[in-house]
């Protein structure tokens, strides 16, 4: 009996050895894994801070020139270029604000978003609103109505609430 135990206890014995083996090497697996996470997580940070600077110097150029062609100093654009030149110049600042959305992403991944809390009146907030959603809910013929019954000043981080809003808008 105590020679059957024994052989039985062998067996249990060779079977745990072998359950920690592949433990080990599940854990060196995952240890692996995770390491490669990493790199890929940080390559990846480092490729988006790159390209957005990338990004901006060229866009920089475009919303100044067409900032410029907006004020039509030698009064030599006529009202549809005038048109065409708010257009161009509201859409690169769009653009930067999306290339700039694009690197919060990436400070808060790595841990570095801060936040910038100033008085923002709510009247301010809907008045922007207003201005970049009315002209087109009006094109889709929506009614686009803002009930500001807060009507105050609170401390918030403006841009971000911003974002916030108009993707919900946006959506």
């Amino acid at each position: 009996q105590m020679e059957e135990q024994q052989q039985q206890l062998t067996i249990q014995s060779k079977d745990l050895k072998e359950k920690n083996e592949k433990l080990a090497r599940a854990k060196q697996d995952i240890d692996i894994r995770a390491e490669e996470l990493e790199k890929a997580s940080t390559y990846k940070s480092e490729f988006l801070a790159n390209m957005s600077h990338e990004l901006r110097t060229p866009l920089n150029s475009i919303i100044l020139l067409s900032k410029l062609l907006t004020q039509n100093q030698n009064k030599t654009l006529d009202d549809k270029d005038m048109e065409k030149s708010n257009v161009i110049h509201k859409a690169g600042n769009d653009l930067l604000l999306l290339i700039n959305d694009i690197l919060d992403l990436s400070k808060i991944e790595s841990g570095n978003m801060e936040l910038e809390h100033i008085g923002v009146s709510s009247s301010e907030i809907t008045e922007e609103l207003r201005g970049l959603f009315g002209a087109l809910a009006d094109e889709k013929k929506l009614d686009f109505i803002i009930d500001d019954k807060f009507d105050s000043v609170f401390s918030t981080d403006k841009a971000k609430l911003l974002q916030v809003l108009k993707n919900l808008l946006s959506n």
